[in-house]
């Protein structure tokens, strides 16, 4: 059985589910009800506890927060909201913080039963399906540690080669998809509250593959939406910036400029981009201009002072200087080894 515990601060609508619902038709059993997330804390803190069904609006600690904290102390725990309100945000967050379904309160009395907790129970076993098989595959903490630090730090929405280390890292490590999703849920909602942004529904996936896949999907629309939102946010500004040297990299594009194009000063521009991107502007373009020389050298046949000359290097020289100084080798030998390969 479902082990069950109702928060809301509203005596007459939690007595009221409480009524309604036929809980052991379900597969559920009540074992709790209480009027705020502070007591609904301590609750799950002392008894065994799978589903909660949680108001948003209760006084003390709401709702999120609840979850949050919850979610924290015991992942495995799922759960469903209640609201008056049906607001997109919250449905998203309540989604990525584990919740299964968002029910309003105005519909609660109109809602088909069967089919909503039908819908419920299914997604709960589904949950803990897969949340098994993470516990099973492990992961140590370490491991965690270094994907959720990479998330962090937000090289990778920026970055193509850090986002194809971030994809490779999390193929080979062995932390379960479940474990994935509470640390990107994390950061996302950080990084999405910090831009400005709407949340973005996370699916549901079962595998690594189907999870980066999503994950790239997911950085095209961070792009995207950054183009149409460049001065809502410096996280914003700074992601336009990126796109905009992913697009003119071959022009002589300065700090003094790219704060220009912005509207904010040189000195603030600098320590934002090195804040949210993780390397200097400077580093950034050079790392940009490197991976398209890269690129060339592997798929053409262009001579390699006409590869400097589209990458943003006037000077052949300083290109071969500045590409062993990252890669490790030449052009020359960069190119022989790769089609070696």
């Amino acid at each position: 059985m479902i082990k069950v515990l109702i928060a809301d601060d509203d005596k007459l609508a939690r007595k009221g589910l409480i009524s309604l619902v036929c809980w052991e038709k379900y597969g559920m059993n009540l074992v709790g009800d209480v009027q705020n997330g502070r007591q609904a804390l301590a609750f799950v803190e002392n008894n065994p506890v799978d589903l909660v069904f949680v108001d948003i609006d209760m006084p003390e600690l709401n709702g999120l927060e609840f979850m949050e904290k919850c979610h924290e102390q015991n992942p495995d725990i799922q759960f469903v909201v209640l609201s008056f309100y049906e607001k997109f945000d919250y449905v998203q967050t309540t989604l990525r913080l584990g919740g299964l379904d968002y029910i309003s309160k105005t519909a609660l009395d109109m809602e088909d039963f069967d089919k909503l907790f039908g819908r419920i129970r299914t997604k709960f076993e589904e949950k803990q399906k897969y949340a098994k098989v993470d516990r099973d595959s492990g992961g140590d903490g370490e491991e965690m540690e270094a994907i959720s630090s990479r998330f962090q730090t937000m090289n990778w929405l920026f970055l193509d080669e850090e986002m194809e280390g971030l994809a490779e890292q999390i193929g080979r490590s062995d932390i379960g998809i479940r474990r994935l999703e509470m640390i990107l849920a994390k950061h996302l909602g950080e990084m999405e509250t910090q831009m400005c942004l709407e949340p973005w529904r996370m699916p549901l996936l079962h595998e690594k593959g189907e999870w980066i896949s999503w994950l790239c999907k997911y950085r095209e629309m961070i792009h995207e939406k950054s183009r149409d939102l460049p001065q809502k946010s410096d996280v914003g500004r700074i992601v336009n910036t990126v796109l905009y040297l992913r697009e003119h990299f071959m022009e002589d594009i300065s700090t003094v400029d790219a704060a220009a194009r912005i509207g904010v000063a040189r000195s603030y521009f600098c320590t934002g981009f090195k804040k949210w991107v993780g390397v200097s502007f400077g580093t950034c373009l050079q790392q940009i201009r490197i991976s398209y020389a890269k690129k060339m050298l592997r798929e053409t046949k262009d001579s390699i002072s006409d590869i400097a000359e589209n990458s943003g290097y006037h000077d052949l020289y300083y290109f071969i200087r500045v590409f062993q100084k990252v890669v490790g080798c030449t052009p020359a030998e960069y190119r022989k080894e790769t089609s070696e390969k």
